[in-house]
């Protein structure tokens, strides 16, 4: 289950653009992110291309694929904080912006300021914030 947090935060800062999800993370975000547009999500075999599947598995678990989120040119990327090109990523310039229990929330630029949303220790339930 995704962090809920980050939903509050991409509300808060109005983010819209492209973003780099992990496979788990799609259809959350989707839900929660209408003006984000999602690069992969749980409807992998009737949308998705078999390229597109490779390519995603390959920057999730590849520590030196960082260059794929320039590829489709993200704006955002969301990814549990474990994945090993999450390190690549940091070095590459990405900017994390929010950082949830379990989930990270990078940027490409960074903007002059973000509002964090207050924090909550509640459990959360998809398909609740």
């Amino acid at each position: 289950m995704p962090d809920g947090d980050v939903a509050g935060f991409v509300r808060l800062n109005g983010l819209q653009g492209r973003l780099l999800t992990y496979f788990d993370y799609g259809e959350y975000a989707i839900w929660h992110f209408p003006k984000l547009k999602v690069s992969y999500d749980g409807r992998r075999e009737t949308v998705y291309s078999p390229e597109v599947q490779r390519a995603h598995g390959r920057f999730y678990f590849d520590k030196d694929h960082a260059d794929y989120a320039r590829a489709i040119d993200a704006d955002y990327i969301w990814i549990p904080r474990a994945l090993p090109v999450r390190e690549a990523l940091l070095r590459d310039g990405w900017i994390p912006i929010f950082h949830g229990r379990s989930s990270v929330l990078l940027a490409r630029t960074a903007a002059s300021s973000y509002v964090q949303p207050p924090f909550s220790s509640a459990e959360r339930c998809f398909p609740g914030p």
